[in-house]
């Protein structure tokens, strides 16, 4: 029996990963230095099998992006590792809304990022306003 429901919502789970990278590198408007923070699958778990993450590296290193990940969840990935202090960086997209990344404040974050940088919070961990107001752009699922 074939399931038309499953089917659409895995399409649409397999597209997401380009759709943010598409949006990141329209709002950056060139290749740069990005964070890609949270490789799991989920929050607070160590697990990335089926995370879409790696398809978002992927696709912003094809794109030219220098990409650097943190995960406190996950210490195994073939892509460099980096921190905020690493910065500043042209995108910090926050990918996963692990316990750790909820104790950073939003002007850490602010502060990792270029003057007028791409913060991308998917899971809408910091404060927008705070964000904007500090001149970085603000994007969000």
């Amino acid at each position: 029996m074939e399931t038309h429901v499953i089917s659409a919502g895995r399409a649409v789970n397999d597209s997401m990963a380009q759709m943010v990278v598409d949006e990141v590198l329209e709002a950056m408007g060139k290749a740069g230095k990005v964070l890609v923070m949270g490789l799991t699958f989920k929050e607070d778990v160590p697990d990335t099998r089926n995370s879409q993450s790696y398809a978002v590296i992927k696709a912003l290193q094809n794109a030219g992006c220098e990409v650097l990940v943190d995960d406190p969840q996950s210490s195994d990935s073939p892509v460099p590792r980096g921190t905020l202090s690493d910065g500043p960086y042209d995108a910090i997209i926050l990918l996963v809304k692990h316990k750790e990344y909820m104790s950073i404040s939003t002007e850490d974050i602010i502060n990792a990022t270029a003057g007028e940088g791409l913060i991308y919070d998917i899971k809408h961990i910091l404060d927008e306003e705070k964000v904007t107001t500090a001149g970085r752009k603000y994007l969000s699922l």
